[in-house]
């Protein structure tokens, strides 16, 4: 039976085999300096007054990073209307 869904196998292995974390790597390596900064700053805004980052709380901080980000995106994509 075919239902008319082509499967490419040679891409569903690359996204099998992916590494989230190697992903993240290759972005924050393509980040300019002014990027990094920007990164930085905006990590640093969302870290909990007088708290050191630490091995603990970092997990936290970046997501509550993420999380910011995602934000600030939706809402952009709210402002630019429909597509």
């Amino acid at each position: 039976m075919n239902t008319g869904t082509n499967i490419n196998l040679r891409k569903l292995q690359e996204q099998l085999d992916r590494n989230p974390l190697d992903e993240i790597a290759m972005l924050v390596q393509a980040l300019t300096y002014g990027e990094m900064i920007e990164l930085a700053e905006a990590m640093w805004k969302v870290q909990p007054e007088g708290s050191a980052v630490t091995e603990e709380n970092l997990p936290a901080l970046l997501h509550r990073w993420s999380k910011s980000r995602s934000v600030l995106t939706e809402e952009a994509r709210l402002e630019a209307g429909p597509a």
